[in-house]
């Protein structure tokens, strides 16, 4: 899985709610300290809050309580944009650019361009 798609997916789990690392570990099969890295990283490019989580009687549980930013949101609008296949007409049949072939944004629409150039009459 590319770091981009596993971004997005662990991302849109925040959309719903937070989540620990340890819950995030076990819902999808990653090791513990994996699971903890990525949303350490993903707090600090600003996209994830962070709180300590607390004990019923308030002393600190030693676990990070993370739920996303609105930066955050913002990244998943835009991967979810990228992932989404871009079709366009060349030479009369239909070719597929985007988050099937993993390409970029700017690659998009680097190519799309092209793309563009080339079919003009």
């Amino acid at each position: 899985m590319e770091k981009n798609e596993r971004k997005l997916q662990v991302l849109k789990v925040l959309c719903d709610g937070g989540i620990t690392s340890s819950e995030l570990a076990e819902t999808y099969g990653l090791h513990p300290v994996t699971a903890s890295c990525l949303l350490a990283n993903y707090h600090r490019q600003g996209l994830l809050h962070r709180r300590l989580r607390k004990e019923p009687g308030g002393a600190p549980r030693g676990e990070y309580y993370y739920t996303i930013a609105r930066k955050g949101e913002r990244k998943v609008e835009y991967l979810e944009e990228v992932f989404q296949p871009t079709f366009v007409e060349e030479a009369g049949a239909f070719k597929v650019l985007g988050g099937a072939m993993g390409l970029s944004g700017r690659d998009d629409k680097a190519m799309a361009a092209w793309l563009g150039g080339k079919l003009k009459r």
